[in-house]
């Protein structure tokens, strides 16, 4: 499963998962995937996000709430993303609030469609929004993601003629 993978060969990892953010047992945070076989419960908590290997990966994480969580004086925000961060990621993207499913994909696709086309985390996101905001898409759609960490990140350099998201 993901939590034994070798995730060195991916730039940026994506998931697209529902999320449970627990404010007052913030290590208990979890991204919801598929139950495996044996012991494997299918929640990737904090503990087990931090144990992940990643080497200056994009981490995408578009399930409700994933880039929010508890606030701890001194520390800051005790979350999902924090935990990424711990593990090695040098850019995370997550939700600030409940995120509907076809809002998410639409704008992921065109994010997707940027990052193809060479430009950074950061831009592509901000382009991605521009265009929902021209389609008369309304705010709670589209503001809701947030990149944190080093949002000047080009995961496709030079750009690629045609790049589509992997989905499993």
């Amino acid at each position: 499963g993901l939590k034994q993978s070798d995730l060195d060969r991916f730039g940026i990892l994506h998931f697209a998962a529902h999320a449970v953010v627990d404010d007052d047992r913030p290590d208990r945070s979890a991204i919801l995937l598929a139950p495996g076989g044996g012991t494997e419960d299918g929640l990737l908590q904090v503990r087990e996000i931090v144990e992940l290997d990643l080497d200056g990966q994009v981490v995408i994480l578009t399930g409700c709430r994933s880039a929010s969580g508890s606030v701890l004086e001194g520390e800051g925000v005790m979350g999902l993303a924090r935990a990424f961060f711990r593990a090695g990621a040098t850019t995370v993207i997550g939700g600030l609030w409940p995120l509907r499913d076809d809002d998410t994909a639409r704008l992921m696709g065109e994010f997707s469609r940027q990052l193809g086309r060479g430009k950074s985390v950061g831009t592509a996101l901000a382009e991605a929004t521009r265009s929902q905001i021209a389609a008369g898409v309304p705010a709670a759609a589209w503001g809701g993601l947030v990149v944190l960490g080093d949002a000047e990140v080009i995961p496709v350099p030079g750009g690629r003629r045609r790049w589509l998201p992997w989905v499993g």
